[in-house]
């Protein structure tokens, strides 16, 4: 294979590209797609370990339509040859941050940082991907500076932040050189991927949950929040749903731009993942609670095609307003809001151990048998550990509420519920676990 070129649905790495390079093989022509019918001429941003080999030293990547018309060529016997000009520079450059503030009355209380990468290393920079966060970053800057310079709300008690760096590395770094920043945390909200129209892209809107060791009140916030803006921007036809006339199939209290799409609003809430700057404030180094705001599916993700006309401004609205709100309610929280925030922390809480804690010590019963006290254990610490995170998450309110006795009092009120909750799940489990139903069990230390 000396001289030859590969068609290949990947660029080869590891001891692939080893035995390639070994083999004489001296470029990979590839292609990398979202969904390779759906957009088949974008071409996808991708790499090899071209720089460690001695044969193998050019990867080039095209379009699917490019890359199967070849191969057609390939397989009727034909000879293709493939011309490529390279134009190469080296330039010195530095990723820069921006870094903007809503200062608050009270600046050392833990506030609110906001991220939404600029870079992405200097050729992934997408309208999506994520020009798109900063920007609507930006007008959360100026709605809520507008609403305060003009006395229709008051200065924050505590510092709104936001950071707009090159993405993970650019956020470590910059935590690096203000260490003092982190200590004055109580939430990042990141923004990555968040500016496409849902229905474009074939696509929802998303939230990756802060992890169980950072369980924050900020999951049940912005579920609340959320809901809000599905239950008035979506065709909802229940007896309770909001609605103008009855009967009206048009959303309930519709949040449009005007150059916007009608798109209806379609979310969902899933456990922690990684992946952006969200990461860097989840890792044991810094310990603060991170969330991310994500569009996905992408059609156009890493992509060439990763333009403005994808945007939606509709889209973009609505995020600022659940950024704008949420921020607002963690920033300023005030003893008359706490009621209300009590109750979306906790009931967003109970759904999730339904959903997750108890399915899962049910299932660590299964095949046992009645009476096994070692089975019985596990899914106790299951449930215990299921309900230990909602009070972690409700007992970080009082990093947030205004202090008062009254403020205190309520959220102390709250945690004493969860341990009651706690220990009435916690029986039902070891009864569930026993033979035929009843008693007790002796459970190993």
């Amino acid at each position: 294979y000396r001289g030859a070129v590969a068609l290949m649905w990947s660029h080869p790495r590891g001891p692939l590209f080893e035995a390639l390079d070994q083999a004489g093989v001296e470029a990979v022509i590839s292609f990398s797609s979202r969904e390779r019918y759906f957009d088949p001429d974008q071409v996808v941003y991708s790499r090899g370990s071209y720089g460690e080999g001695e044969n193998l030293r050019m990867g080039l990547t095209v379009s699917w339509r490019q890359w199967s018309e070849m191969l057609e060529d390939v397989d009727r016997g034909l000879e293709p040859v493939v011309k490529a000009k390279v134009e190469m520079e080296t330039f010195p450059n530095r990723f820069e941050t921006v870094y903007a503030w809503i200062p608050g009355t009270e600046p050392d209380l833990p506030g609110v940082v906001f991220t939404a990468h600029l870079f992405e290393g200097y050729t992934k920079r997408g309208s999506n991907d994520n020009m798109g966060g900063p920007s609507i970053q930006l007008e959360i800057v100026r709605v809520l500076h507008k609403l305060i310079e003009s006395g229709q709300l008051p200065q924050p008690r505590r510092t709104i932040h936001f950071i707009w760096p090159n993405e993970i590395s650019g956020t470590y770094e910059f935590l690096r050189r203000d260490p003092e920043l982190v200590k004055k945390l109580s939430i990042n909200i990141n923004m990555d991927m968040v500016s496409e129209g849902l229905r474009n892209a074939n696509s929802w809107f998303t939230m990756s949950e802060t992890p169980a060791q950072l369980a924050s009140y900020y999951d049940g916030l912005a579920a609340a929040v959320l809901h809000y803006v599905w239950r008035t921007n979506d065709i909802v036809y229940l007896g309770g749903a909001p609605r103008g006339r009855p009967g009206g199939q048009y959303f309930p209290i519709p949040m449009w731009e005007k150059n916007g799409s009608r798109d209806a609003f379609r979310y969902f809430i899933h456990e922690a993942t990684g992946g952006s700057d969200h990461i860097v404030f989840n890792n044991s180094s810094v310990a603060v609670p991170g969330i991310e705001f994500l569009t996905w599916p992408d059609q156009w993700y890493h992509a060439d095609t990763d333009t403005p006309d994808k945007g939606d401004p509709t889209e973009m609205k609505r995020v600022a307003f659940i950024g704008a709100t949420t921020a607002w309610a963690s920033a300023n929280l005030s003893d008359e809001m706490l009621p209300d925030l009590l109750t979306a922390v906790s009931d967003f809480g109970y759904n999730r151990v339904a959903e997750r804690g108890i399915p899962q010590a049910l299932e660590a019963l299964e095949g046992a048998d009645s009476g096994d006290p070692e089975a019985a254990a596990l899914a106790a610490k299951i449930v215990e550990a299921a309900v230990e995170r909602e009070r972690d998450a409700v007992r970080s309110i009082h990093g947030i509420h205004t202090g008062s006795r009254m403020a205190s009092a309520m959220v102390d009120a709250e945690l004493e519920s969860w341990v009651n909750y706690g220990d009435g799940l916690r029986e039902f489990i070891l009864r569930r676990a026993a033979a035929g139903g009843t008693g007790a069990l002796e459970l190993p230390e």
